[in-house]
């Protein structure tokens, strides 16, 4: 009479391992999947499959106790990938105020001729040239700009203009009665408000002097020096949608720029109103009339820290957001819970928007020292130039970042193996080039978005 032999337990340890190989490999595709990327889904199945062989095999046809090599190296492979990490950066601390007068914006806002053109370029002539070189390209939303699109481009336009309609509201009358009102209670308030308007990240902090512009560069600012007469800050930031992004530096990332400056404008609008009424001085800082720099406030603040592309990176969302701050004289407490997320330590390994960036206007180098303080400069003539001449403030560096993944389970416990081991920092910048591209390939816009705007142009008119 045969006998029936069960399996041991080496065996078992083998198959199970290459079972949750498997179902592992399996969940990535599916989220790859519904993320439209066939790339990484293939190459995840292939990965899968190999790496689950050898121990389906060597569970099944080589019964014993040397199965147990196979489990143990991979054990061995864990521990090594997930060494504890040491401390981590946070960016430091600037030194001095940035002269708003000094940022392309306000300096493509200059015109031949008058006053403001003479002053500023007897004071730095050597931006003269390149500058004026630079007013003879198209421009933001040109028609006869590289990727203009006559949709995308007027919806833009669109949200551009009610953005400076509501410019006259950033600030305001204060009620007479001054509310009694705990700071922490103010701070939930503000926070509710924030969320119900559709921010994603929000936070306070007090405000300091770096913060602060020195002199104003647009509009009725220009030449006033900005003088702080609020204490503290709080920070709001909308998603902008990744499908829009991925198809920068295409119409699709200018759309998508300027509906969340409007939308994270009117909200920053609406929650300065909301203080005021509690009796308190607020100031909404919006697109085309910061008196301060956003990313400083809200990195102070505790939303994430600013990386390599200069701009600030969200634990889950990187720097696929828009942001705007309201100023008050109502003290709130400070909040700081997201900071030192990796994003520093992760900057300094990845550089791949440095790669992938058309003017090549982002440093592959490391950090290095400007005006006392050490971080990344970019070019930031290159990169307005290239503005100019695509009609889209581009979003390249946005689109191939690996932080601005979608904030799911899957990229979530990537983000966490980030910011806790260093050595799994390294092998999730192999991974992110392996399945997404070094390069990854600028998307485009489904037919049914443009459907969706084209309704609601539709709708407005």
């Amino acid at each position: 009479m045969l006998q029936h032999t069960p399996m041991a337990l080496p065996d078992i340890l083998s198959v199970s391992t290459g079972i949750l190989l498997l179902l592992f490999a399996g969940w990535v595709v599916v989220v790859s999947i519904r993320e439209s990327e066939p790339r990484a889904a293939a190459i995840s199945l292939t990965f899968g499959v190999i790496a689950a062989t050898p121990f389906l095999l060597g569970g099944f046809l080589f019964p014993g106790l040397h199965n147990l090599l196979l489990p143990g190296l991979l054990l061995i492979f864990m521990l090594i990938v997930f060494l504890p990490r040491g401390q981590l950066q946070s960016g430091e601390t600037p030194t001095q105020r940035i002269d708003e007068r000094d940022t392309m914006f306000s300096r493509q806002e200059l015109r031949q001729g008058t006053p403001r053109y003479e002053q500023y370029y007897l004071r730095h002539p050597q931006l003269q040239v390149r500058d004026d070189a630079m007013r003879e390209l198209p421009g933001l939303l040109a028609p006869d700009s590289s990727q203009f699109d006559s949709l995308l481009f007027s919806a833009s336009h669109r949200f551009g203009e009610k953005v400076k309609s509501i410019r006259a509201d950033i600030d305001g009358t204060v009620a007479d009665q001054k509310s009694v009102i705990k700071t922490s209670d103010a701070l939930t308030q503000l926070t509710a408000q924030a969320r119900r308007g559709g921010a994603v990240a929000s936070g306070s902090t007090p405000l300091r002097d770096y913060h602060f512009y020195s002199v104003g560069g647009r509009a009725e600012r220009y030449d006033k020096k900005i003088v702080p007469s609020h204490t503290h800050a709080f920070v709001i930031a909308v998603e902008m949608e990744r499908e829009m992004v991925l198809a920068a530096p295409g119409a699709g990332a200018v759309y998508e720029s300027h509906r969340c400056y409007l939308q994270v404008g009117q909200l920053a609008v609406d929650l300065a109103e909301s203080i005021r009424q509690l009796g308190y001085s607020a100031r909404a800082h919006i697109d085309g009339n910061y008196q301060l720099v956003c990313p400083l406030v809200a990195r102070d603040a505790g939303l994430g820290d600013i990386g390599r592309m200069g701009l600030l990176m969200l634990p889950r969302l990187g720097p696929r957001v828009r942001l705007a701050v309201v100023t008050t004289d109502l003290s709130l407490p400070a909040t700081s819970e997201p900071a030192a997320a990796g994003v520093i330590e992760f900057c300094k390994l990845c550089q791949k928007c440095a790669t992938a960036c058309p003017a090549s206007a982002i440093p592959p180098e490391d950090q290095s020292e400007v005006a006392g303080v050490k971080r990344w400069q970019i070019n930031s003539e290159a990169c307005y130039d290239l503005w100019c001449r695509l009609g889209t403030d581009c979003g390249r560096c946005l689109s191939v970042c690996p932080w601005s993944h979608p904030d799911n389970l899957l990229h979530n416990l990537i983000r966490s193996g980030v910011k806790q081991f260093p050595v799994f920092r390294r092998l999730a910048v192999w991974l992110d080039d392996l399945l997404y591209g070094r390069t990854p390939p600028t998307r485009t816009l489904p037919s049914d978005i443009y459907r969706r705007i084209q309704s609601e142009q539709d709708e407005e008119s």
